[in-house]
């Protein structure tokens, strides 16, 4: 059994991004952060855990409750959950979670994003109705936060649907699905690769029930999309992948 298949079907998770420049002794931390990130975002995990436990070192040097060590404690549970390590992620998620709402409150997109992480951990594990429960509650901080028609509020509905294709609701499912394209078609664009993937996820539930000739409409309307961007991309040697 590929124990890294739960974390694809319901979705990539999420690091917190710093939105604040590195200044002083911040600046290590973030170096080893940025590095970290981008060899988990390369499969380099071994590489990606030394980077990640260097940052936490340096952020615990910022505060016990700093945000940024929230942040990297995010990071390496990810890892550690991409890899199927259950065990580890779930209490570093945890505690990411309790340093981001003691400091930041209990409505900030940083909570929202680890509570989206911990519930499909939760589903992995067949914690259904945890799962279904912190997945509502970071779905509501991002509507509050960002408002309902955001891609952030897009991405927790697809990630919720896909929570419902796993439990077999796929009325739900459907219905969710289709919300999150309405919302990336809107405000990104109806030619945008986020649209591509609202695209393909909606698309893959007809296919599971039996809808193949909408569903091939969805796919080609998605493998369009993807062509032209690739296109966009290789035609600009500035641009990276």
């Amino acid at each position: 059994m590929n124990t890294h298949a739960p974390w694809r079907s319901l979705g990539i998770l999420c690091l917190i991004l710093a939105s604040t420049e590195a200044t002083g002794q911040e600046t290590l931390w973030k170096t080893y952060e940025a590095a970290g990130s981008k060899a988990l975002h390369q499969a380099r995990y071994a590489e990606a855990e030394r980077l990640f436990l260097a940052a936490i070192e340096q952020a615990e040097k910022l505060g016990k409750e700093d945000p940024r060590l929230a942040e990297s404690l995010n990071s390496v549970a990810v890892l550690y959950a991409t890899q199927g390590k259950q065990v580890e992620a779930e209490p570093i998620f945890r505690r990411a979670l309790e340093i981001n709402e003691n400091v930041l409150g209990p409505v900030h997109p940083a909570v929202a994003i680890t509570l989206k992480n911990l519930a499909i951990l939760y589903a992995t594990q067949g914690k259904s109705a945890e799962a279904e429960r912190l997945l509502g509650r970071s779905l509501f901080i991002t509507t509050k936060v960002w408002g309902p028609e955001h891609p952030e509020v897009a991405a927790n509905l697809t990630v919720l649907a896909k929570f419902h294709v796993l439990r077999g609701n796929y009325l739900e499912a459907e219905r969710l699905f289709k919300l999150s394209l309405g919302i990336n078609e809107k405000v990104l664009g109806p030619d945008h690769p986020e649209v591509a993937a609202s695209l393909e996820s909606l698309a893959d539930l007809l296919r599971a029930t039996w809808r193949d000739v909408e569903a091939q409409k969805l796919e080609d309307r998605a493998r369009k999309i993807r062509a032209v961007h690739v296109q966009a991309n290789s035609s600009d040697p500035g641009k990276g992948p």
